[in-house]
């Protein structure tokens, strides 16, 4: 059967290794599948109390289409959660999704054209190198210093050229864990500035620190057009109910 052109070369690599990892379980050896960033597979579950309010919630009725931005109540508190993280934003900068995976891909197809370029930070989780591609873009991964969690400045100047349209960010990062510092947040919210770029930043992972101090990029990103993509998947150990967000910096 034929196959659009735009999903040719569109990988899941994440996604995609189950099947050779299928293959060895059927000779008999034990797999543990850690591909996806799914904690609640492992014995954790969520809070007793959200548990409780989703039975709540379907016991009183409450199965019905929500506004297409999400309840107003939930927006109000994500709002409440970005500001205190930096971001000066309201109820109506924020957009409930499916999951942050519905988010970017909403935001990929919202701002890239056929050819246009995205900086990715290298290593990166492998959809947003599909989505860019899945909407006629180029993924561009630039460098970062693994060892010290900083981008590396000169390595992105250089690959910012005309057709470059935004620059992402995943902090703290999957896969490896790198946590961008506050200058180094800074110094890239300036480059997108200069050169009228969107920073897209997925802060998914932004409660589980162990070694470095997690910085918002809400803290440094004054009127820049910054995205935040975030949900509650990972904090709190809610991936099977598909609750992510994005939230748009707020000009003053």
């Amino acid at each position: 059967m034929k196959v659009s052109k735009k999903v040719v070369g569109v990988e899941y690599a994440i996604r995609d290794i189950v099947l050779a990892a299928r293959k060895v379980e059927q000779k008999g050896m034990q797999v543990d599948y850690l591909n996806i960033g799914d904690p609640v597979q492992f014995g954790f579950q969520p809070p007793d109390n959200v548990k409780q309010a989703l039975i709540d919630a379907v016991n009183n009725g409450n199965n019905f289409y929500s506004s297409s931005e999400g309840l107003l109540e939930l927006r109000q508190e994500i709002a409440k959660k970005e500001n205190a993280k930096g971001l000066s934003i309201t109820a109506d900068e924020i957009l409930v999704t499916n999951g942050v995976s519905e988010g970017l891909d909403m935001v990929i197809s919202s701002i890239v054209e056929e050819g246009d370029e995205v900086l990715l930070p290298g290593p990166y989780y492998p959809p947003y190198a599909s989505y860019v591609r899945l909407h006629g873009g180029i993924p561009v991964e630039f460098a970062v210093d693994l060892n010290n969690s900083t981008p590396d400045i000169d390595d992105i100047k250089s690959k910012i050229t005309s057709k470059t349209v935004a620059i992402c960010l995943i902090s703290p990062n999957n896969p490896t864990g790198v946590v961008f510092n506050e200058k180094a947040l800074k110094e890239l919210v300036d480059i997108a500035n200069q050169h009228n770029l969107y920073i897209i930043c997925d802060e998914i992972y932004d409660q589980i620190i162990f070694d470095e101090k997690f910085v918002g990029i809400g803290k440094v990103a004054r009127d820049s057009p910054v995205i935040v993509l975030n949900g509650f998947s990972k904090v709190h150990l809610m991936s099977g109910w598909r609750i992510g967000y994005i939230a748009f910096n707020q000009s003053p």
